[in-house]
């Protein structure tokens, strides 16, 4: 019960940032939030073009996604499978932050960079998880792997490959969770960039981050206690 919980968090966490990245790429386009593989590509010819303005500013942005996996990891030095409270109290403070730029400075550069420090923050805790929240390319290259696993235990003739093949296919069904979770927070942050003010877009999205943030901290101290009886079990 404990983990389902936990990956119902790192789903709703996913949500969240396809929303995020399609908020700040349909109004500051060609920055976006989670994506650094396109941010890189960017620099790359924005410096052969001469654009430097642009050169510095997706520098920045990498740098700060960066430094918010910097801060996750300070949050979380003990890794997999410790979860801290503390991340949980840092997410609703950088969900906050996330408002209050959106209100005090919106429309600006320091807005699209706080996007890209949040994004990092949260990938950055997740992916000590082994779980990905941001990078959709790193799950299309995981769900593939698994189906290829998949489909090579199947062409075996093995009798016991039937547990391998329920564990390979869960695996390679979460995965695909995750792109299509990714793709509904886009949606929904398409619909809302549409529909709203930025102003108010920003408000619900951080508002929805804050929700997610105080869900994680209930959970914490399941996961901990649920973690601590499963190490003595094992010992």
């Amino acid at each position: 019960m404990e983990l389902n919980l936990f990956v119902i968090f790192s789903y709703l966490v996913t949500f969240g940032c396809g929303w995020l990245n399609v908020e700040v790429l349909m109004n500051f386009a060609p920055y976006c939030a989670t994506h650094q593989t396109g941010h890189l590509t960017r620099i790359a010819v924005s410096l052969i073009q001469g654009d430097i303005f642009l050169f510095l500013g997706l520098l920045i942005a990498v740098g700060l996604f960066l430094a918010g996996s910097v801060v996750a990891g300070f949050v979380n030095p003990k890794g997999d499978m410790n979860f801290t409270a503390r991340f949980g109290v840092m997410y609703v403070i950088f969900s906050a932050g996330l408002m209050a730029f959106a209100v005090f400075l919106p429309g600006s550069f320091f807005l699209i960079m706080y996007c890209s420090f949040f994004s990092g923050y949260l990938n950055g805790f997740l992916t000590q998880f082994k779980i990905r929240v941001s990078h959709m390319s790193g799950i299309v290259s995981d769900a593939g792997i698994e189906l290829g696993r998949l489909l090579k235990v199947a062409s075996r003739k093995d009798r016991n490959k039937r547990t391998s093949m329920r564990a390979l296919g869960l695996s390679f069904s979460m995965k695909m969770m995750s792109l299509g979770v990714f793709v509904a927070g886009a949606l929904v942050g398409t619909v809302f960039n549409f529909a709203m003010p930025m102003l108010a877009d920003f408000a619900l999205l951080a508002a929805f981050n804050a929700a997610v943030a105080v869900f994680y901290i209930k959970i914490s101290r399941a996961m901990r206690e649920y973690m601590g009886k499963r190490n003595e079990a094992v010992r």
